[in-house]
This record gives C-alpha cells, sequence and structure tokens, in this order.
C-alpha cells in the first residue's frame, strides 16, 4: 500500500489542462500480483477457521478483505480488471461493506466506489456518480483529510478546479 502510493488517483497539469496518473505501473502491477494473493489466502484462512458471518460481521476484517481484493483486481492494471471482469469480486466485496458497514472508518466504502467510478473506463466509469460518492464522504464527516483529499480528486476530474482547491 505505501510503496505504490495506495493505488490513489494523482492530479497534475499538463501545461493549463488538468490530468489524473493512475499508479497501476507495470512496477506496482507486479507488487500487487505477488502479494494480494498472499493477503487473500491468509484472509480465507481466518474466514475459514470461524466462518463467513463471524468474517464478515468485523469490520475491519472485511475491510482487509475488500482492498486484497481492489489490489489483485488493480494487478492487472485498472482497466484491464474492469473490462476482462477481473473487478466483479472488487465491486461485490464494495457492495457487500457499503450494506454491512456503511459508517466504518468514516464511511470509506464512498471512497472505494468514487475511486473505482473515477478510474474505471467507459462505460463503466462516471465522473458524475465518483462526485456524488466523494461529497457524500465529505458531508458524513468534513473533517477528514481523506475524504476531502478524495472529493478533491473528484471535482479536479470534473474539470472544477477551484472547487478541488477548497477540498
Amino acid at each position: 500500500r505505501i510503496e505504490s502510493h495506495a493505488n490513489s488517483l494523482i492530479c497534475d497539469f499538463d501545461g493549463v489542462q488538468p490530468v489524473v496518473c493512475k499508479q497501476d505501473t507495470d512496477a506496482n502491477k507486479k507488487l500487487w500480483a505477488a502479494w494480494a494473493p498472499v493477503a487473500l489466502d491468509h484472509l480465507g484462512s481466518v474466514q475459514t477457521r470461524i466462518g463467513e458471518e463471524a468474517f464478515c460481521t468485523e469490520a475491519k476484517r472485511f475491510c482487509l478483505r475488500m482492498e486484497a481484493n481492489m489490489y489483485a483486481a488493480s494487478s492487472r492494471g485498472i482497466i484491464s480488471a474492469a473490462l476482462s471482469g477481473k473487478a466483479v469480486s472488487f465491486i461485490a466485496s464494495v457492495r457487500k461493506m457499503e450494506k454491512l458497514h456503511p459508517d466504518f472508518d468514516g464511511h470509506v466504502y464512498c471512497v472505494y466506489w468514487g475511486a473505482f467510478y473515477l478510474a474505471a473506463p467507459w462505460p463503466l466509469g462516471s465522473i458524475g456518480t465518483a462526485c456524488q460518492y466523494l461529497e457524500s464522504l465529505v458531508k458524513a464527516q468534513p473533517a477528514s483529510k481523506r475524504n476531502q483529499y478524495w472529493a478533491g480528486v473528484g471535482s479536479f476530474m470534473a474539470g472544477d478546479v477551484e472547487a478541488a482547491s477548497l477540498h
């Protein structure tokens, strides 16, 4: 996570044009491909030992598996994962996180939905949908730096640099 900038989207400018850089470099994909399956195996053994219901009841455990799914899908490259269907497990995890633990970690499920809709290619990607998730994140916990950052990324990608600077 630390070594690959948490698979975040990074805002920049190409001259005066706003651009967003994804973190799915070859080096990061190689790192994620090596370690995401290890994390999923460990989490899977815990899940087998305690059962699916007990595993999913604990928000931290569930979030770890969701994140491991994200890195496993992203190891194929964000676009390839979305187009090939490999992102299905990750999307199912986010949907389940939203249902089971909506308030966990400052509504973190909104970060995952927002980032997914920002990074996914057409026809899955939607800056408008992403911004709705990211703005609801800020409304839920306005003091969160992470929430403000992601809302700013959404505004930036929507072309509203002024709104992005306010986050």
